[in-house]
């Protein structure tokens, strides 16, 4: 049996979602660029 009506589940998400908001930090950009790739000789052996 719940207490809460829609309006406290409405109120408590909106104020969970402003906390977390408040603390996100956009990991992708944060993270450091990926190492170039260097290219490779493909030998193709023909018979």
């Amino acid at each position: 049996m719940s207490f809460a009506d829609s309006k406290d589940i409405d109120h408590a998400t909106r104020i969970a979602t402003a906390q977390l908001n408040q603390r996100a930090k956009p990991w992708v950009w944060g993270r450091p660029p990926p190492a170039p790739r260097h290219l490779r000789r493909q030998f193709v052996y023909s018979l």
